[in-house]
């Protein structure tokens, strides 16, 4: 029986989500987890496997659209309308959340398959909350309040062609390579991440995952007439479509997103097999579960008003030279640290009033 195109690129994004999972567990490639090492340790290794991952898919994305595999000027990350409002505050919401919840929604995936069941729980709340945010109850709120600071930036956001345009000069090519070699340079310097092989053989997996991700989807949108968006990894919007698929078989069912998610449990799950490291774990007391819970409300709906989460803006809409990537990782980044502030200083950032003590 012969597969149509768009069950193809459903199993190919299982397969990248596969990767993603077994570097979440094995390489220990996490959002929230390299922003701590790198507040609070000064240790930059793991952020360093996330600039080469960004690297890595950059390159492999780049390298399909000039060879004409892949049209990335028509994939999501680069066609969706440019809201700075809703990136910035989206991305502070979403970062302040991933510190509540200790991981963002790709680090709660992997910690599903290795048997975590808080991470069942703040799933299902991620997903409530997204959903709700994109099209539920809380979309007439989100459109009325972030749409109307929407600029008008034209169909293509790629900041190579942006600035293209603005200056008359063909720039895209020596920009994409020179970010490429930049980030390169800023990973590859450093000789304690040379030493320690899993940070970046984990941000070369990551890399791949993502760049795949939009050459699975860009060929798979040439080879058919169905309508199959090109894109790739990202874990906010997909959960609220997998409950939706899992409880009314409605929605665009086991397609590129919906596969990813259950190949990050697959491949953690196996991973903490192979290593004998399954545990079955749960909450400690009622204060842990409500700080998951609050923790994924923020970053369903923080994900959705910056138009993904650390993974969709951070790794692919990077990887695709994105306008949006560096705005809304920024506004990531100062919301964790706000976050991993309020939790283990008790303010929000040094020289901030902290809580009164019990």
């Amino acid at each position: 029986m012969e597969m149509s195109v768009a069950t193809m690129v459903a199993l190919g994004g299982l397969l990248g989500g596969v990767f993603l999972g077994i570097a979440s567990r094995w390489g220990r490639f996490c959002t929230l987890g390299a922003l701590e090492d790198g507040f609070y340790g000064h240790d930059f290794r793991r952020l360093r496997a996330w600039a080469l991952a960004i690297a890595m898919g950059m390159a492999i994305t780049h390298f399909a659209w000039w060879s004409g595999l892949v049209s990335l000027e028509d994939s999501f990350v680069l066609t969706t309308p440019f809201a700075p409002l809703g990136l910035v505050v989206g991305g502070v919401v979403f970062g302040f959340g991933m510190a509540l919840t200790g991981t963002c929604p790709f680090g709660v995936l992997a910690r599903v398959g290795g048997g975590d069941l808080r991470s069942v729980i703040v799933l299902l709340v991620i997903a409530v909350a997204g959903y709700a945010t994109m099209v539920g109850i809380l979309s007439p709120l989100r459109i009325a309040i972030f749409e109307p600071w929407t600029l008008a930036l034209g169909r293509n956001q790629h900041m190579g062609h942006l600035l293209s345009e603005a200056l008359g000069l063909p720039l895209t090519v020596p920009l994409v390579l020179c970010a490429i070699a930049g980030l390169l340079w800023w990973a590859l310097r450093d000789r304690a991440f040379r030493h320690t092989p899993r940070y970046w053989i984990s941000g070369l997996i990551v890399g791949a995952a993502i760049g795949s991700g939009f050459l699975v989807t860009g060929l798979g949108a040439r080879e058919t007439f169905e309508i199959i968006p090109i894109k790739s990894h990202t874990f906010v919007a997909p959960t609220g479509q997998a409950v939706l698929y899992a409880m009314t078989q409605s929605n665009r069912g086991f397609d590129f997103g919906v596969a990813a998610l259950i190949g990050v449990i697959l491949g953690a799950w196996g991973t903490t097999l192979a290593r004998r490291t399954f545990e079955w774990e749960a909450c400690d007391d009622v204060r842990e579960l409500g700080r998951h819970m609050t923790g994924g409300v923020l970053m369903g709906v923080g994900g959705i008003l910056a138009v993904g989460c650390s993974v969709g803006q951070g790794l692919t809409a990077a990887s695709a030279f994105a306008l949006s990537a560096p705005l809304a990782m920024l506004a990531m980044a100062l919301g964790a640290r706000a976050g991993l502030g309020f939790l283990v200083e008790g303010r929000l950032f040094p020289g901030f009033p902290g809580r009164a003590k019990p």
